[in-house]
Formats: C-alpha cells, sequence, structure tokens
C-alpha cells in the first residue's frame, strides 16, 4: 500500500453486530486537510466503522494502512503513540466533573508538556473562544449543556495537535445556530489548518456544504465515494433512497 496517505483501507470490514450481511469492506485513502463522512441507514454500526478506522477497534478483516505502516506491524507502544495522533471525540466520554471547562481543555497539555503553563491557557482559550464557548470556561460540566461539553471534548483534543480528528454524531445535540458555527469551525480547521476529519452523521446539509469523500454503510452493503458529487449522485436505489428520506427530516 502506498505512504502517501495518512491512511488507507482495503477490504476493511468492522467488526459489528452478527445481523450484518457485508460480504465486501471498504477501500478508503484519507489525505490531509479532508472532510470525510461516514453515513447511512441507522442501525449500520456506523460508530463501529468509525472506531475500526481510527485504530480503537480491530477490524474483522481487510488492512488498515497508517502513515505508511500497515496497523498489524505496529508495537502496543508504538499504537500508543499512533493514538496521539488519531483524536477520538464522542460524547459518550466525560469530562472531569470537579474541575472548570477550561481546565479540562488544558490538562491533556500540561500532561503532556506540550509548553509553558501560559502557553497552553492561551492555546485553550483561542479554541475555546473560536468555537463560540468562551463564556463556560469557569462552569463545572454538570452546569452546562450537552453540546457544551461535547465541544469542550473537542478543544481538549485538538490541544494535543492530532493529524486526523474523529468525531461521532457531532451535530445531534445541538441547536441550528451551534451546529453552523461549529460546521464552518470543521471546515476551516481542516481546509486552513490541514487537520483531516472524519465524521459519522446523517446530516446531509452537511455532506452536501463540507465532504470531501462518503463512506455509505448499510446492513448489506457498503460503498465508497471518492467524491462527495459521486454519492449525491449516485442512482444506487438503496442511497437514493436513504437520500430523500434524509432531505425530509
Amino acid at each position: 500500500m502506498s505512504s502517501n496517505y495518512l491512511i488507507e483501507c482495503r477490504n476493511l470490514m468492522a467488526n459489528i453486530s452478527a445481523a450484518q450481511q457485508i460480504t465486501e469492506g471498504i477501500d478508503l485513502n484519507v489525505e490531509n486537510g479532508e472532510i470525510i463522512v461516514l453515513t447511512g441507514a441507522e442501525n449500520a454500526g456506523k460508530n463501529d466503522w468509525l472506531k475500526t478506522i481510527a485504530a480503537i477497534y480491530y477490524p474483522l478483516s481487510g488492512t488498515i494502512n497508517y502513515f505508511g505502516k500497515n496497523s498489524t506491524d505496529y508495537s502496543n507502544t508504538e499504537r500508543s503513540q499512533l493514538r496521539k495522533r488519531l483524536a477520538y471525540v464522542t460524547a459518550d466520554v466525560n469530562l472531569l466533573s470537579v474541575i472548570n471547562g477550561l481546565a479540562n481543555v488544558m490538562l491533556p497539555a500540561i500532561y503532556h508538556k506540550l509548553g509553558s503553563v501560559d502557553e497552553i491557557r492561551s492555546r485553550a482559550m483561542d479554541l475555546i473562544s473560536n468555537l463560540g464557548i468562551d463564556d463556560k470556561i469557569e462552569l463545572l460540566p454538570a452546569d452546562m449543556k450537552k453540546d457544551q461539553c461535547f465541544l469542550l471534548m473537542v478543544a481538549r483534543a485538538l490541544m494535543l495537535k492530532p493529524r486526523i480528528l474523529f468525531l461521532e454524531k457531532p451535530f445531534c445535540s445541538m441547536d441550528t445556530v451551534s451546529s453552523e458555527h461549529f460546521k464552518k469551525f470543521l471546515n476551516h480547521l481542516a481546509k486552513q489548518k490541514n487537520t483531516t476529519i472524519i465524521i459519522s452523521t446523517q446530516d446531509i446539509n452537511f455532506i452536501r456544504k463540507y465532504a470531501d469523500k462518503v463512506v455509505y454503510l448499510s446492513l448489506e452493503n457498503s460503498f465508497s465515494f471518492e467524491h462527495v458529487e459521486d454519492f449525491l449522485n449516485s442512482r444506487n436505489t438503496q442511497i437514493a433512497t436513504f437520500l430523500g428520506e434524509t432531505n425530509i427530516l
């Protein structure tokens, strides 16, 4: 496999429910500054696929190359180092309840000694401000809304300067204004900061406006699209039906 990609998947199969009938895995090339969306049926295990690509789960079959090296060739120590380059954010992981929002964001960078405390605080404040939640930094997580906590977790993950940011259903708990602001932030992060973003979502508006590549998943099929336009114009009945139904929602 080529070493020109950040991640390269070949015939990848995620290890999800036994009910899945997919017989062919996905091929996916992940490059710098791309926004890649995993979408499809609600019960298709999109987050399991996302965790597999993010090296959290081991694949059922197929191969994954990370930064030019096959995943099976990584030692335990190297795999731990790899995790620092692949940031995964999910609403299921909580912030530390006993410290405020700013301290939560700063903590990983302090732990890894990525600068002086003042430098880390400045970087954290910039991220929090760009995410539009700078008025929440003194609050404890229990006093914040779910979407605000999620955004703080994104800021916390970005403090380690990952090459790839993985997000599980990031827009679900956000109102329209917050969602649109976050989408623009992600697009800026990808296109101006060269951070690759891989997201599981059914938000067709986000896909239309910002996605570069799409992976469509169901219990029966998987389809990878190197260009978002190919996905949106697909003549596959299953995908056309999905697009129609999702646009109505």
